[in-house]
């Protein structure tokens, strides 16, 4: 019962060890360990033949296999100290397990290295139980120095325990535990092959002397292996849900395995809810299906091996649009085929809205460029024009016919020197003249003004912030830019609606610079214009501020007068920022640095 239970422990111990090999990445210890125990087991088997046998013949079959399964269990054990021990000596690793299996093959093929049994004996161990003994001849004098070579395997694995006892003391010991029960094992096969010496019967427990130990130091390194790959799979979680970068794991054929947090945070969605589906098919490329095309044909080619790279607009849960870098890389394995798609994502709205100011304000400022230099010559060609029609008037009584004609001059002129002037204020070329002006003051003078421009159907309403903060302006440039948002607002309600004028000082941070491009940190006075018409398409938005855009029918407007206020805030070292919805209205924000020299109210509003 004893031998039956060992030779299944070893079978056991085979196939747990064949099974975590095959799902350890081919762990090359737990196979030599495998081989080994399989090697234990059939051995086991022989031994128990050989205990069973009834003719010389049946026990020296047994016998045989014994000493040939024996020397290929030697190759397996230096194979298997290396890589519990990780002491790999090359001039004596490669020849012995060379070595110890071309005497596997001889003794298998040519010449036994058993002696010949002559007979069967029955021998009655102490409880009761009979078994055979094979009676066998002398065994030929060339077989002790093989025998010799093979214990060396015993001292390898003692050099082994120290060497590996160095970093893992318990592991050493196992080691060092089983090289001694290896020896003592193999002594007794020694003495009963060579010296004919009738050893007490012990069946196969000789082998669980040595197999045990290295049984148990196998799973402690298996346990550890496991910790090591579950936190080395913590970290790989962490890093994977971490980064700022969307990041999946495709089969080679697009269907999604894994996407991280951010790319799930990203969209506002789950990952059972897009995990085994097409990649194409998920909330990322679904608003596009000429983006859902392109992404597929990109799985193809990086199916093949090649890296994939584009940019793409996807939605987020706010209903923007969000601009992505996005690559498609392929994963291979050790023989170079593609096993896995890695899909991956880089947020660069930030950098597309940059991109966009940026030739935003060369353009403006090109623009400015040009229209500050035809105002000017203009200008000097009105100086001409409208001095030659003063000598043309001076001489002309109040009814004559040409006065007319000369008035007309002289208003065309006017007109046309008031258009140079905005001109020069949207290029920055105007005239100022600074001085430390109250905005509030300059809404109030006004207000009686702005309510008889805007008409009756438009409810005009201020919210003036107590304490407000000076700044340093010209006053009449201020008062322009409250007349034209002012104006503008109006005509953005011709059914009517309500227009409001706020005040108040605030503290720009570099949070809100971030997120409005253009905005620069520091204090400033805002005014902020809302009115609740028709507001304005993204389209329409970006050319807010261009001179001579304007949506109204022709004749009806020059497109001057944001272009004006533009150019008027640039020239005060401010920025606007523009807030629309269509049909819900539009919100300009005019900030205007504080005056260095004005004494700062204690108010202090972050943006």
């Amino acid at each position: 019962f004893a031998n039956a239970a060992l030779t299944g422990f070893f079978a056991l111990a085979a196939l747990l060890s064949a099974w975590h090999w095959y799902y350890s990445r081919h762990n090359r210890t737990l196979l030599a360990f495998s081989i080994h125990c399989a090697l234990c087991t059939v051995t086991a088997t022989c031994i128990a033949g050989i205990a069973t046998a009834t003719t010389p013949a049946q026990s020296e079959t047994f016998l045989h296999w014994r000493v040939t399964l024996g020397l290929a269990g030697r190759a397996t054990t230096v194979w298997l100290l290396t890589g519990l021990t990780g002491l790999s000596v090359r001039w004596y690793v490669k020849p012995f397990i060379a070595g110890a299996l071309l005497l596997a093959a001889i003794n298998t093929l040519v010449v036994p290295l058993n002696a010949s049994v002559t007979d069967v004996a029955q021998f009655s161990l102490p409880w009761g139980e009979s078994i055979s003994m094979p009676v066998r001849a002398a065994a030929a004098w060339w077989v002790a120095p093989i025998y010799a070579a093979l214990a060396t395997v015993d001292v390898f694995g003692l050099i082994g325990a120290v060497y590996l006892s160095r970093r893992d003391r318990i592991a050493g010991i196992l080691v060092g535990l089983a090289s001694v029960g290896a020896f003592l094992s193999f002594s007794m096969s020694v003495l009963t092959d060579l010296v004919r010496v009738k050893l007490p019967y012990l069946g196969v427990l000789p082998y669980a002397v040595w197999v045990g130990p290295i049984a148990l130091l196998v799973l402690r390194e298996n346990a550890r292996s496991g910790e090591r790959l579950a936190a080395s799979e913590r970290r790989f979680q962490a890093i994977f849900n971490q980064t700022f970068q969307f990041i999946g794991l495709l089969k080679v054929d697009g269907t999604l395995i894994e996407a991280n947090r951010t790319a799930l945070e990203f969209a506002g969605i789950r990952q059972e809810d897009v995990v085994g589906k097409p990649f194409w098919e998920t909330p990322w490329w679904t608003h596009s299906p000429e983006l859902q095309q392109r992404l597929r044909e990109a799985i193809r080619q990086a199916a093949v091996g090649t890296m994939v790279r584009f940019e793409a607009t996807h939605p987020q849960p706010n209903g923007e649009m969000a601009h992505v870098d996005f690559s498609l890389k392929p994963v291979r394995d050790e023989r170079g085929i593609v096993t896995l798609l890695i899909p991956e994502g880089r947020d660069i709205t930030d950098r597309v809205v940059l991109e966009e100011q940026l030739r935003q304000s060369q353009k403006m400022q090109a623009i400015g460029q040009l229209a500050g230099g035809v105002a000017h010559d203009f200008n000097n060609l009105l100086t001409v024009i409208m001095g030659c029609s003063e000598l043309l008037a001076d001489p002309l009584t109040a009814d004559d016919p040409q006065r007319e004609v000369v008035d007309a001059i002289q208003n065309a002129s006017s007109r046309a020197a008031l258009l140079t002037r905005q001109l020069l204020l949207f290029s920055r070329k105007g005239v100022l003249e600074p001085k430390i002006i109250d905005i509030n003051a300059s809404i109030q003078n006004i207000a009686d003004m702005l309510r008889r421009l805007i008409g009756e159907n438009v409810l005009l309403t201020t919210r003036l912030a107590p304490g407000l903060d000076r700044i340093r302006s010209d006053a009449g440039q201020i008062e322009q830019v409250i007349m034209n948002l002012s104006l503008n607002a109006r005509d953005a309600m011709p059914a009517g609606g309500r227009l409001t004028l706020e005040t108040r000082s605030v503290d720009v941070d570099e949070p809100f610079c971030r997120a409005h491009p253009g905005a620069i940190p520091g204090r400033f006075v805002l005014l902020q214009v809302t009115d609740t018409g028709c507001g304005m398409t993204p389209e329409i938005k970006s050319h807010l501020f261009e001179p001579f855009f304007t949506t109204k029918p022709p004749g009806e407007g020059t497109g001057l007068g944001l272009a004006t206020i533009y150019g008027i805030v640039q020239q005060n070292a401010g920025f606007i920022t523009v807030s629309s919805e269509v049909g819900r209205g539009t919100t300009l924000g005019v900030y205007l640095p504080v005056a260095q020299t004005a004494s700062r109210a204690s108010l202090n509003q972050p943006v």
